[in-house]
């Protein structure tokens, strides 16, 4: 969403409202070659956490777990998912492109830490400057 506001300012040829975090997505649209773009999006879900929806309620034909609170990076090839129960989730896409097997397990203390961080770096970042090297791993 940050990338909406330039890329609508530019189409317009005017310089955006406000200060903006984000880039013109123009440049992909039109299909340019542009060298330098962020390898990393962080996708956040705000729970309710863990809370069973109420099967007698006659409104809810969906008897499911409501998804839990989570913080996840997708990358060129890869997804890594931490959930605010501590669970882990990490998928390599070029070998299971369709997400089945979570091999979060193998990954190393350094990895988990990385990917951790470039999540804290994403969410804590000011500025256009420091939001955009926080998306690029």
């Amino acid at each position: 969403n940050i990338d909406l506001c330039p890329t609508f300012a530019e189409i317009a040829e005017t310089a955006p409202p406000l200060t903006t975090d984000g880039h013109s997505l123009l440049p992909l649209i039109l299909g340019e070659n542009v060298a330098d773009w962020r390898n990393v999006a962080l996708i956040e879900h705000h729970g309710p956490d863990l809370e069973v929806m109420d099967p007698s309620d006659p409104d809810n034909e969906d008897t499911s777990v409501a998804p839990n609170s989570y913080e996840a990076l997708r990358m060129t090839n890869a997804v890594y998912v931490e959930y605010r129960d501590g669970e882990k989730e990490y998928y390599d896409l070029t070998n299971d492109p369709f997400e089945l097997t979570n091999t979060a397990g193998s990954l190393t203390t350094s990895q988990t830490q990385r990917f951790h961080g470039t999540i804290t770096a994403i969410q804590d970042c000011k500025g256009a400057a420091s939001c955009w090297s926080a998306q690029t791993m």
